[in-house]
């Protein structure tokens, strides 16, 4: 790749998480418990960067019972009398086996470092060593929440408003090739692709939570359930239509009517919503 062509793009995301980090480390020098307060809250700031609100909070709870695990597990590892390698590595395979058994997506890098850490600076008592790890992590996972959800959340209803437009271009296209009986299983497949992009949509919108427009988003909501019902509908309606052979001209002609009015429910929704 030649450098003239590269264009660095600094996205919203990017600059909360700067702003998240600079707050956790404003507080966590005021307010943390180990010497390492800065770079654990550092991390917890980031790990919550999450696009939506849910992803963000199971981040936040996995995270923290994660750190917790970590540091419950040192110190039981501290009290048994084996070299420290052994017990790093028991400790380790422990928490990786454990990650694995209960399919925990998130991955085991936090409880094992906080592992490995408490081994490497044990000159604190283990259990308060410990908890101040988990406190200078739960700050920065904190502010992190808070700073990527209450400042310009994510939301992504323009998207979903596009992409139904799309579709209703679409639909209007497919019953101009329903009335020549010129539907291919193209179009069938095309129209499917565009209703799931919609509805992976609806489902992202759903996982926000955007706390200073929660009316509008409930509203906006119910909207988009009327739009599932009205795609899942049309998807049908194309799928029965390429299939059914030119004689079948009544239940043709019924399936066609049902694309069209679906379309025409869509238009009025989309309608209703820019004038909302």
């Amino acid at each position: 790749m030649h450098l003239e062509h590269f264009k660095p793009h600094i996205g919203l995301r990017t600059l909360k998480t700067a702003l998240a980090v600079m707050l956790a480390i404003a507080v966590a020098d005021a307010y943390g418990a180990t010497d390492s307060r800065l770079v654990f809250a550092m991390l917890g700031a980031m790990l919550t960067m999450e696009p939506t609100f849910r992803d963000a909070f199971l981040t936040f709870i996995f995270r923290t019972v994660g750190v917790l695990l970590g540091a419950v597990m040192g110190v039981l590892l501290q009290m048994l009398p084996l070299p420290q390698l052994v017990s790093i590595g028991i400790g380790v395979v422990l928490l990786i086996t454990l990650y694995n058994v209960l399919h925990v997506h998130y991955s085991p890098l936090m409880p094992c470092l906080i592992l490995v850490m408490l081994f490497v600076e044990s000159n604190l008592h283990p259990w308060e060593y410990a908890f101040g790890r988990v406190w200078d992590t739960a700050i920065g996972m904190v502010i992190g929440l808070a700073i990527n959800m209450l400042v310009l959340p994510y939301d992504n209803s323009k998207i979903i408003f596009r992409l139904l437009q799309e579709l209703e271009v679409s639909l209007d296209t497919y019953l101009r090739k329903a009335e020549d009986n010129a539907l291919t299983p193209e179009d069938e497949a095309a129209i499917r692709q565009q209703v799931a992009s919609v509805q992976r949509g609806i489902v992202l919108y759903a996982d926000q939570k955007l706390f200073l427009r929660l009316r509008r988003q409930r509203q906006l909501l119910a909207r988009f359930r009327q739009v599932e019902m009205i795609l899942s509908n049309s998807l049908a309606h194309v799928q029965i239509l390429w299939q059914l052979p030119p004689e079948e001209t009544q239940i043709f002609q019924y399936h066609r009517q049902q694309l069209q009015q679906q379309r025409e429910l869509l238009q009025q929704l989309l309608n209703e919503t820019k004038t909302a």
